[in-house]
């Protein structure tokens, strides 16, 4: 992502659409690991709360995007995915909103 970033900055007009789809591409195969990595940190987290900090903070990161990314054309992905009540019986450890 970083080296398509890059080359977009030094781009003649021509070369931009190949680098906006590569850009869309890598996009979409990150996109596409979301679920299988919240889904296994969470049966993690549920599992043995708080004991990996890491862990933790990383469901907690993928809570705050997904209440960044959220638009009106969006439902809130995180309401499907995170369990909320669930983390909430168990004292998450990271108090933030």
């Amino acid at each position: 992502m970083r080296k398509l970033r890059a080359d977009y900055k030094t781009a003649t007009p021509d070369q931009i659409a190949e680098i906006q789809t590569k850009w869309n591409e890598a996009i979409a195969k990150a996109e596409a690991m979301i679920d299988p990595l919240r889904e296994a940190g969470k049966a993690a987290y549920l599992a043995a709360p708080n004991s990996d900090n890491s862990l933790t903070e990383f469901l907690v990161k993928l809570v705050v995007d997904d209440v960044a990314r959220t638009t009106m054309s969006r439902p809130p992905t995180w309401r499907r995915y995170w369990p909320t009540t669930a983390v909430t019986r168990k004292n998450c450890s990271i108090q933030r909103a």
